[in-house]
């Protein structure tokens, strides 16, 4: 068994010495050595190439991709979900297998296309988005320029928890008041500020 091992690989540095694209070995990469033959070639002309892994795409510490459930800053125990297409900070319910997919937001990149801006998409129906409308937000699915930009957020992060603020509209931010979102001007108040962050918790979409 050994033997013909060693004649397959023999085999092998045979037939495709002279080929500077040659991977003997998946990874490899072979340049055209000083002698003919990949065997020849040894270390300084035959390396292993690390395959290229782009970091993750992230916004805010929020990553492009991935799935997440927001919980109030101030009501801890409530996160934002979605029921007949409006948004609200509702109780939490993980064990329920709808609120916890009502509850569940894929980020992905910005409808409007914006740089570093997110949309959040419901992962049980990926054609619903957060936008805002006459002050208030819904999970609404549309198309063209105004739900574009009505559904792209720019992410504030203050340590654990993050904003959403509007792009068409800033200075503005998702706000939760009577447990329903809406958006709201920034004041700068205690008040304002719980009510409109939110702790990230990684779910899967």
């Amino acid at each position: 068994m050994k033997f013909a091992s060693i004649l397959a690989f023999a085999a092998l540095v045979e037939a495709a010495p002279t080929d500077p694209n040659f991977n003997a070995m998946e990874g490899y990469t072979c340049a055209p050595g000083p002698k003919s033959g990949w065997a020849e070639r040894g270390d300084e002309s035959c390396k292993f190439v690390a395959p290229v892994i782009p970091p993750p795409e992230t916004v805010g510490g929020l990553e492009i991709g991935k799935c997440y459930q927001f919980s109030s800053k101030n009501f801890g125990g409530k996160a934002l979900r979605h029921r007949n297409g409006e948004v609200w900070v509702d109780k939490k319910n993980n064990q329920n297998a709808l609120y916890k997919a009502d509850a569940t937001w894929q980020v992905i990149k910005g409808l409007k296309g914006d740089p570093d801006t997110i949309s959040l998409q419901a992962s049980n129906f990926p054609e619903l988005h957060v936008r805002h409308a006459h002050g208030l937000a819904f999970a609404q699915p549309g198309g063209g320029p105004l739900y574009a930009a009505d559904g792209t957020f720019k992410v504030d992060k203050k340590g654990q928890f993050v904003q959403f603020e509007s792009v068409n509209f800033p200075g503005n931010k998702l706000r939760h008041s009577g447990f329903r979102l809406m958006l709201g001007n920034d004041d700068g108040s205690d008040l304002f500020d719980k009510d409109s962050s939110f702790a990230p918790r990684e779910m899967p979409c």
